[in-house]
């Protein structure tokens, strides 16, 4: 009764749809990836205009989001890819239930909720329902202080409708899990142990800005390999920093604070953030893995980038390129002190690295060369949005080359990271889908058996 698990995706449209017309094999799971893949980025910058950024703002912010630690690092989680593609339309019509009385709103925001509920991974419902909770909050809070009753009241009938229908589309799945909850044992004997497993160790947060270097070494960081990358880019990262200090409307404020409270909750036994969910806070103990809160993280640090490059390029753009120019060059120096840290490591032989080892899987490969390379990388590509800062002084051209510059770093960061977490590159794909074309088609006959008597 595969029906039962919440991460089967057998309630999912897209597995009915591909399994009915295709079949699931090789070339349409990848299909699937990268059509959940594009689907987000419409979704974060839809997410993005409903939060007031710009054109150019908003498809920068889409594409960081896309090629960011979670799709790259978790693209062998094909459940966690389709949790990351819906969450930006949820948050997107979920914040218009909030700012506009129409009720087509919660009509798409339950819709988009149900793909997430049937395709999903479970933890990031649970984390994004908490999210959603403070947005409830936060408007009902304002509709109160304005005194329009008739106004708060069509904001929470908005709510009851969206609630409603998302239990309505999702009845079925609902009702599976159900009736399987006395044989799931993360509904009775679930330990904190267990919820602390595969954590976002906080030595993982050298992904931020070298995620290259969190792939090597994994008693290091002590956590799975697919769970150690939060990249969202080296110049949006810098964006970000900037982004803390200046001033931001609340929706920036509430993403921001739940996105560094997530980032310790990422860190699983390090801190005791993670457990105290587990402990106190409903629904959080039916989940393993911390490291799912980090793409709550990613989008909340994300947005406060782009809210400042947003600002950046509204206000005095001159005047501003200041601070940029400091902390441009602070990274770049920091970057410097990676490389000869690195070095006194013991020899990096660079040449040989550089040759047979990049873009491809390698045992023989050092953590400090991983460390080297990119940071060398790193300083080419803010050398070069350095020169841009100091050379362009028209607007729209410093805002094409800086989205040209952002585009090429993130996929040449995916590159390097992909032979790891993306594919296989010892098998191709032609090759694998001749060797599962051996086996019999269909399902095999399942014994008569009820669940009950199935204890494995």
């Amino acid at each position: 009764p595969i029906h039962a698990d919440p991460s089967s995706g057998t309630w999912y449209p897209f597995v009915w749809v591909i399994g009915y017309f295709f079949g699931y094999n090789v070339y349409t799971i990848g299909l699937e990836l990268w059509l959940h893949v594009f689907i987000a980025a419409i979704g974060f910058y839809k997410l993005s205009k409903t939060l007031m950024l710009s054109q150019p703002t908003a498809f920068i912010a889409a594409v960081c989001y896309i090629l960011c630690g979670v799709f790259i690092g978790n693209a062998q989680h094909l459940t966690y890819a389709i949790s990351a593609c819906w969450m930006p339309f949820i948050l997107n019509y979920y914040l218009r239930i909030g700012q506009e009385n129409k009720f087509s709103n919660s009509v798409k925001a339950a819709l988009f909720l149900f793909l997430l509920l049937t395709g999903g991974y479970p933890a990031f419902t649970i984390i994004l329902f908490y999210l959603l909770l403070i947005f409830f909050v936060y408007y009902g809070i304002k509709y109160a202080f304005d005194k329009d009753k008739k106004e708060l009241l069509k904001f929470l009938v908005r709510n009851i409708l969206f609630f409603i229908l998302t239990i309505l589309l999702s009845s079925g799945m609902l009702l599976s899990v159900y009736e399987v909850m006395p044989y799931i044992s993360r509904t009775s004997n679930f330990s904190v142990a267990e919820a602390l497993f595969c954590p976002f160790s906080p030595q993982s947060s050298i992904s931020f800005i070298l995620p290259f270097a969190a792939i090597k070494n994994m008693d290091f960081f002590a956590t799975d390999l697919s769970m150690t990358n939060a990249y969202f880019g080296v110049l949006m990262f810098v964006f970000f920093l900037l982004g803390i200090f200046i001033k931001k409307q609340i929706q920036y404020k509430i993403f921001f604070g739940y996105g560094l409270f997530s980032l310790l909750a990422a860190f699983g036994a390090y801190l005791p953030v993670r457990e105290f969910l587990f402990n106190h806070v409903p629904m959080m103990n039916l989940f393993r893995f911390p490291s799912a809160f980090r793409l709550f993280t990613i989008i909340g640090f994300v947005f406060i980038g782009a809210n400042w490059l947003d600002d950046f390029l509204q206000k005095d753009f001159a005047e501003s390129k200041k601070k940029l120019k400091w902390i441009i060059s602070a990274m770049i120096f920091l970057f410097v002190v990676c490389i000869v840290i690195a070095r006194y490591q013991g020899c990096l032989g660079m040449t040989n690295f550089i040759k047979k080892e990049l873009f491809t899987v390698s045992t023989t490969t050092t953590i400090y060369q991983h460390i080297a390379f990119q940071a060398f990388v790193q300083i080419i590509f803010l050398v070069l949005f350095f020169i841009i800062i100091l050379k362009v002084k028209e607007k729209n051209k410093f805002i094409l080359y800086t989205t040209a510059i952002i585009i090429f770093e993130l996929i040449f960061s995916a590159q390097l990271n992909a032979p790891y977490t993306v594919y296989y590159q010892e098998c191709s794909a032609k090759e694998s889908n001749k060797h599962i074309k051996k086996f019999p088609s269909g399902f095999p006959q399942l014994p008569d058996i009820a669940i009950a008597d199935v204890n494995s």
